[in-house]
């Protein structure tokens, strides 16, 4: 059983998180998410996968046009992709819910949905700063009952418009945004 500090039951199977280390390692998220803005859809999401303390694995969103094909690979593929077989029994902290389905098999370079990957990659906890309310979600449902412990990461809702589908009109708009928001770890 995995003990830690200042979990917060919200339901029967999900926690809230406002243990010291879990906001240490999603401000290190969204840092590294920040640093990695994905140009193309005008958001930031960034995961990192830390095992024993150390941080193995990080990832964030990148959407390429390669041609006339507009492809994205998600920040927690790209994090499990990083962390290869050390994944196992990691804890993955992502900035939005992960996905649980794909919408056009061209536009994604990830082969299967995150909760897939993170399920067959064998973490054991993830822990979330947001959940998707634009794709419908079903991200935390999926993990929970495939047996996947998972936390909601208290004190990130002023980064919503950054992990959301939310277009920012000018460069500088989002630049100002990020500025106003800091989060207070520096990305490696």
């Amino acid at each position: 059983m995995l003990f830690i500090t200042g979990l917060e039951r919200i339901t029967k199977n999900m926690l809230k998180t406002t243990d010291e280390t879990d906001i240490h390692y999603m401000n290190y998220a969204f840092s590294y998410a920040q640093s990695h803005p994905d140009e193309h859809r005008k958001k930031a999401i960034g995961a990192i996968i830390v095992k024993n303390g150390e941080i193995i694995g990080k990832g964030y969103r990148e959407t390429r046009t390669i041609g006339e094909k507009i492809l994205t690979i998600h920040a927690e593929h790209m994090a499990i992709n990083d962390a290869g077989d050390n994944a196992e029994n990691a804890t993955l902290y992502t900035t939005l819910e992960p996905c649980t389905k794909r919408f056009k098999a061209d536009y994604c370079i990830t082969p299967k949905p995150c909760c897939e990957l993170i399920t067959d990659s064998k973490i054991k906890r993830v822990v979330i700063a947001n959940k998707d309310e634009n794709f419908g979600g079903g991200g935390i449902d999926y993990l929970l009952e495939k047996g996947v412990d998972v936390a909601i990461c208290d004190g990130f809702e002023r980064f919503k418009n950054l992990v959301q589908n939310h277009y920012f009109e000018t460069e500088e708009k989002r630049k100002r945004y990020i500025k106003e928001n800091p989060c207070t770890s520096d990305p490696q």
